[in-house]
């Protein structure tokens, strides 16, 4: 909501996005199209705002059209820009209300389940571009969608459009939902079983994995950007990573273990304080409390804390999952494979032949109307794997219970690549902490230090005798003034002294060290900045325990503790 336009309602346009908004009330693209083409664009005193050129408008309107995104839009803002030629002012002058650009009261955009109907009815019309949905197998999903306003909008009918011609173009040519409050095949025996095990008397999620029914697909759809591959309740993950477990045919590690009992007794919902609602908005709530202080504040946050614990120890319970989970991954390759396949497919939990059990994955992008991806799971499914990354977070809805969900998000290529290198990390920080209790799993900062030059290749011959003879800090000052100020010029007067005693002084600073040497130091240098990175939100994540673990990464040992003031 722009606020601007509820006390002011002639506020001006504050983004190009704007113009891209879509929902059951606006299509504000073609609302502006329309008005340039009618010479009636308003400013934000709803005064006419004349095109000054027609030619250029041809031109910005072509631009327009073909734009999925303000991105797309080069030259149209800032000074000189192609909007100020054509209308002679700012975009913040150019009349948000007064164009019809602002938001609408009971306006809705579409969830992933009314994607799944906008495509179906526009593949029906595809079909028959004369047909009556009103009534027959596309019944359910025309009145969904019609309802809410969305087929009514151009934008978005015209986006749903160019999903079904690309559903088209990958051989779907009609869907049948599943999903959406459509019913569904009961689960197997076998997951039954597994989910007794768990020790808990709820009954199992129906939920299929398959949205749609294309042909003989059973299509598990995916909007691009952050998928997610499951989002479960703790039995139901414990259920996924037994049946997991059973294929996989391997000995338990001991972080699965960790993982299993976390899941078996861990706190990982707000039921035991009878807290209901959104955590987020509880912890908005919690720190007003503690910023306003008066006594009033102080009295409610005191009749709240057992709710401020409940959530806190069920926070933590989740970042404990999220690590041993990913760190039993990392350890077990083929266990992460077999827990995603049953995850993204619901093999064992519904049987390989039910309409519930998916067998393949369609991306999309809405905006753009195109299938971004489309393979089958079996097959595919090393790389989606590698995709996957997980985690467990608060799940919660208005007046429900808050509870710990895992989720597994299928990651973009620059996640991939950002969570490829932490991966790496934990893994060196695994073989770092190899046969240590619990407590002592965080490496120290002297050990990081040690371990980066333990594994360079000529660490030792980089750097004479004196070297090895520095403190900690002093190693690492070495090491970061050698990536800043040594490959780049004189060393920085302050830090002559240092480097004299332990580093041979090379003339003009180390310009003149070999190539090799400098490629060993910059891994070492990223070894290093990335292992620290890790330990430190690995240490934030641990709550109260934080100032010890972060004392004994540093090595400091507290004996005394001396406390003066003047009153």
């Amino acid at each position: 909501m722009d606020f601007r336009d509820i006390l002011n309602e002639g506020g001006g346009i504050s983004k190009l996005s704007a113009l891209f908004t879509i929902d059951s009330k606006r299509d504000n693209k073609n609302t502006f199209l329309d008005r340039g083409d009618a010479d009636d664009i308003r400013s934000n005193t709803n005064a006419h705002l004349p095109i000054k050129d027609k030619k250029l408008w041809k031109q910005m309107r072509a631009e327009l059209v073909d734009a999925k995104s303000e991105d797309e839009l080069d030259g149209w803002t800032g000074t000189g820009g192609k909007l100020g030629q054509l209308l002679g002012v700012t975009m913040s002058n150019i009349g948000k209300a007064y164009n019809g650009l602002s938001p609408v009261k009971g306006a809705n955009k579409p969830s992933g389940e009314d994607w799944e109907a906008m495509i179906a009815v526009a593949l029906a019309f595809k079909k028959n571009k004369n047909a009556d949905l009103a009534s027959g197998e596309y019944a359910d999903e025309w009145k969904r969608i019609n309802d809410k306003g969305f087929w009514g909008s151009v934008g978005l009918r015209q986006q749903a459009e160019g999903l079904a011609d690309a559903f088209h173009a990958i051989g779907v040519t009609d869907l049948k939902q599943i999903g959406g409050g459509k019913g569904t095949d009961p689960v197997s025996a076998e997951w039954k079983q597994a989910f007794a095990d768990a020790g808990r008397k709820d009954k199992p999620s129906k939920t299929p994995k398959t949205d749609v029914v294309g042909g003989k697909k059973r299509i598990s759809l995916k909007m691009e950007g952050g998928s997610q591959i499951m989002s479960s309740k703790r039995v139901e993950t414990f259920t996924t990573l037994e049946v997991a477990f059973r294929k996989f045919g391997g000995e338990q590690s001991s972080e699965l273990k960790k993982v299993f009992n976390t899941l078996k007794s861990g706190i990982l919902d707000t039921s035991k304080s009878g807290y209901k609602g959104p955590i987020d908005a509880f912890k908005k709530r919690v720190k007003k409390l503690k910023d306003d202080g008066s006594p009033k504040a102080l009295k409610e946050l005191e009749e709240i804390q057992d709710q401020i614990k409940n959530v806190d120890d069920a926070e933590k319970a989740g970042n404990v999952i999220s690590l041993n989970l990913n760190l039993a991954f990392m350890q077990s390759p083929k266990l992460k494979e077999e827990f995603v396949f049953e995850a993204a497919t619901g093999d064992v939990k519904f049987g390989s032949s039910s309409d519930s059990r998916a067998d393949t994955i369609v991306e999309f992008n809405p905006k753009s109307g195109k299938v971004t991806d489309h393979y089958d799971i079996k097959s595919k499914i090393g790389d989606l794997t590698s995709k996957c990354h997980f985690y467990a977070s608060f799940k919660t809805g208005s007046g429900s219970t808050a509870y710990i969900a895992c989720r597994g998000n299928i990651m973009s290529s620059a996640e991939k690549a950002s969570k490829a290198a932490e991966s790496q990390v934990k893994r060196e920080l695994a073989k770092i902490a190899e046969g240590r209790s619990d407590v002592d799993y965080l490496p120290t900062f002297s050990t990081i230090m040690k371990e980066a030059f333990n594994r360079m290749d000529g660490g030792d011959k980089i750097l004479n005798e004196h070297f090895h003879n520095f403190n900690d800090v002093e190693l690492f000052n070495s090491m970061k003034y050698l990536m800043t100020e040594g490959f780049l010029g004189d060393l920085a007067k302050g830090t002559k002294d240092l480097f004299n005693k332990g580093v041979d002084k090379v003339k003009g600073g180390f310009k003149k060290l070999k190539k090799s040497t400098i490629e060993a130091l910059q891994k070492a240098w990223e070894w290093v900045s990335s292992t620290i990175k890790y330990a430190f939100d690995f240490i934030l994540a641990q709550g109260a325990k934080a100032i010890r673990l972060l004392l004994k990464f540093f090595g400091v040992k507290v004996d005394k503790v001396d406390f003066s003031s003047t009153i």
